[in-house]
């Protein structure tokens, strides 16, 4: 069997979903051909430098879209639409499955001829795009949105018909597979995020020890606000004495700031976690799962999360583990500290 796996960022280190999607191609049979497919010259969180490294049976087979931005995402999806649905009708001939994921890929589902396995990673998927900011910023997210809305109303439309027309589609928490069936009526299976927990674990146990205990803190992976980024600021205000990382995709080099550290992000999560004597997860978007907490939980670091999405499931729904506003999750944070320290 051929299997040609399509998305954006698919090739570059960028996120969780990059990362779910390669670990379910490599439980493929050996047999399997795979080609991995994305495009050249990916400008956001600083991709290039973050490629990943790929089995030797894995093909890639990259392309050059259009343009592309740093921003207005959707109006970007919407100038390369052509050139992706080209590309997959093209590519994909010889193929017989094409798996999809992330924002490029309701046309490329909706280009390709054959079986088609459709993703569920995120909240996009559900075609909402909620604004998160408060004040002058939230004017400014509207008016935002207001010119990426032609790229996003052409978006829905194709991620509808995608949705629709896919032979399987696959959500990553039991939350995802609900709010499937509640927008669009359609049954998805849930897979959870593969975790090679041998293989996490070992390289774990090769870095720890690069951190002193003196010297590991409070851990955020990500820069930003819909990651909770603010509520980690408050927390290192109210809790000076305690030491914060923040994993940016953006910064190139550490940062200090007073209590926090802004790390540059790094492909390989272990690199992340021994810095962590708890990892926090304070999203205030709807994730549709919890990877970073899963794999804190399978190391034996306590992760925090909010009470949205995907997150509770990701901690088992461990009441000491959820956080229920800002006051809850402080709370739930010290008393987490003082049983680390």
């Amino acid at each position: 069997m051929k299997v040609l796996a399509f998305s954006k960022n698919l090739v570059y280190g960028v996120g969780g979903a990059e990362r779910s999607l390669f670990e379910e191609l490599k439980k493929q049979p050996k047999e399997t051909d795979i080609t991995l497919t994305s495009v050249n010259g990916v400008k956001s969180f600083n991709a290039n430098s973050l490629k990943l490294t790929l089995p030797p049976a894995f093909k890639v087979s990259m392309f050059d879209p259009k343009v592309l931005t740093s921003r207005f995402f959707f109006n970007e999806y919407l100038l390369n639409r052509k050139v992706i649905g080209d590309f997959i009708s093209r590519e994909g001939e010889g193929y017989d499955e094409l798996w999809a994921q992330n924002i490029w890929a309701p046309i490329a589902i909706n280009s390709f001829a054959k079986k088609t396995v459709y993703f569920a990673r995120d909240e996009s998927f559900l075609n909402v795009r909620p604004n998160y900011y408060y004040g002058i910023k939230r004017y400014a997210k509207k008016f935002y949105d207001l010119i990426d809305s032609p790229g996003f109303i052409t978006y829905c439309h194709d991620n509808r018909k995608a949705i629709e027309t896919a032979d399987e589609v696959i959500a990553n928490s039991q939350f995802m597979a609900k709010e499937i069936n509640k927008r669009f009526g359609r049954t998805s299976r849930v897979i959870y995020p593969y975790i090679d927990q041998e293989s996490l674990k070992r390289n774990y146990a090769r870095v720890v020890l690069d951190v002193a205990d003196n010297d590991k803190g409070i851990v955020l992976l990500g820069d930003s606000k819909i990651k909770g980024i603010e509520t980690v600021k408050q927390l290192a205000q109210d809790l000076p004495g305690e030491k914060f990382y923040i994993f940016c995709r953006t910064t190139v080099k550490p940062i200090i700031e007073n209590n926090i550290t802004y790390m540059p992000w790094v492909s390989n999560v272990e690199d992340a976690y021994k810095h962590a004597k708890i990892v926090v997860a304070p999203s205030i978007w709807q994730e549709a799962y919890g990877r970073v907490a899963a794999e804190a939980l399978t190391l034996g670091i306590p992760c925090l999360v909010n009470d949205i999405g995907g997150l509770p499931e990701a901690v088992n729904h461990d009441e000491s583990l959820i956080g229920r506003g800002y006051q809850d999750f402080k709370i739930k944070l010290v008393n987490i500290l003082k049983n680390v320290e």
